[in-house]
């Protein structure tokens, strides 16, 4: 058992410190092993010194969903269609291991501003295709709704699934361009 920090001492943490502790909690104990006990003694610190950097569990868990799609790949050299397909399996990859956060991803309010870098790479992607504003926005939601989707399944869902449906959705795009 991890030794705590004497009562008193300050904690001396940031919130990405607090998000860390919690990717590590979740790779070793799944969703369901994730509260802010565990994250808190992770770190060796009381659970309310987390609380100035997370409102509480659901908060947390959205950080950590975010943290995992953060980093898209981007090539902004590359043409439109590897890019939404490299953004597709960069969330599917992300948050295939997680279902539950897959499905916070598309549910929840907070994760879907963690999903809003992931939206600006797909609508670059799209402007980059000259696909007219106005249709851009149902073509993201889809291309995340199929990647975060079908991570919603997790093991059963294999790549083949996300390629097919990339497939016809990318054709679409294709046919929405100028």
């Amino acid at each position: 058992m991890a030794r705590r920090r004497p009562p008193g001492t300050p904690a001396g943490l940031d919130a990405g410190q607090v998000v860390a502790a919690a990717l590590d909690v979740l790779r070793r104990d799944g969703v369901e092993g994730v509260s802010m006990r565990a994250v808190a003694l992770q770190l060796r610190v009381a659970p309310n010194a987390l609380y100035g950097h997370v409102a509480g569990k659901d908060a947390l868990l959205d950080a950590v969903t975010g943290r995992l799609v953060d980093g898209v790949p981007t090539d902004d050299d590359a043409g439109w269609r590897f890019q939404l397909h490299c953004l597709a399996h960069h969330v599917w990859n992300a948050l295939r291991p997680y279902p539950a956060l897959a499905a916070r991803f598309l549910t929840s309010p907070a994760a879907s501003d963690a999903a809003q870098g992931v939206r600006a790479h797909a609508d670059a992607a799209l402007a980059g295709a000259r696909v007219p504003a106005e249709r851009r926005d149902p073509l993201v939601t889809a291309l995340v709704t199929l990647a975060a989707g079908l991570a919603c399944a997790g093991e059963r869902a294999d790549q083949a699934a996300l390629d097919a449906g990339l497939a016809g959705l990318l054709d679409s795009v294709a046919r929405s361009a100028h």
